[in-house]
């Protein structure tokens, strides 16, 4: 039995994140790490398997930690996954994504100011996520720490490329940096927010606006990493007591 023991189950969207699976055993030496995925590839587990076997290995606190953004339909299946199991287990508790509060923003404004160039004098950065809470809160954090150059726009919904365009145009910006507010450089990127019409990147361009693409995902920054970390610091601390 593994009463006393510990277990952190990171549960992404689709195939685990190795990088911060690496950097949690780091951080968290007493603590058992697994992954988990809400629609899990071959020879992946789903949530509710990863955490059947860490009932069946007898461990007495779980912490699931969402590989997510923000709280949306993926957060809300996550809760509905993981839930169910906390009875299983003496101590337990489901995390919190990236994105869930203006404090939360501000710490993600912070970690993009340091990963990428600040725009100069007639340049932009334009960050496009899917929509919703995560975009709100961090075009909040920008404003909060004064990044008056740096935007946040929609895949779908507001802001829409040409609301976006059309505050670049009034603050005499004539380029911008164009990256995605997504954890992974995946198929939303290619499709949504660079390459062919109607993306992101040819509505700036069409808009007159010289456009640089930035790839990668969110996850690729270690910034961004630890601030999962710290959220499963932060969970962990407030886990019941046994």
């Amino acid at each position: 039995m593994r009463a006393g023991e510990a277990a952190l189950l990171f549960v992404s969207f689709g195939r685990p994140f190795g990088e911060l699976q690496r950097e949690a055993r780091a951080r968290f030496p007493g603590a058992s790490i697994r992954c988990a995925c809400l629609h899990a590839p071959a020879g992946e587990e789903n949530a509710e398997e990863a955490l059947s076997r860490l009932a069946a290995e007898g461990f007495g606190a779980v912490l699931c930690q969402p590989v997510l953004l923000g709280r949306g339909r993926e957060y809300e299946s996550f809760l509905r996954r993981v839930l169910p199991f906390s009875g299983r287990f003496a101590r337990f508790a489901a995390g919190v994504p990236l994105l869930a509060c203006d404090v939360h923003g501000r710490d993600l404004a912070a970690v993009l100011h340091r990963s990428f160039p600040a725009p100069d004098e007639g340049g932009a950065a334009v960050f496009v996520g899917h929509g919703g809470e995560p975009v709100s809160l961090l075009a909040r954090g920008f404003a909060a720490l004064g990044m008056d150059r740096w935007h946040v726009g929609a895949i779908a919904g507001d802001p829409a490329p040409k609301e976006i365009a059309a505050r670049l145009r009034g603050a005499g910006a004539a380029r911008a940096v164009l990256a995605p507010l997504l954890l992974r450089d995946g198929l939303h990127a290619s499709r949504d927010v660079f390459g062919l019409p109607p993306s992101w990147q040819s509505s700036l361009e069409a808009a007159g606006l010289a456009v640089s693409p930035h790839r990668g995902g969110l996850a690729d920054l270690a910034g961004v990493r630890a601030l999962f970390l710290r959220r499963a610091e932060e969970d962990f601390a407030a886990l019941p007591p046994g």
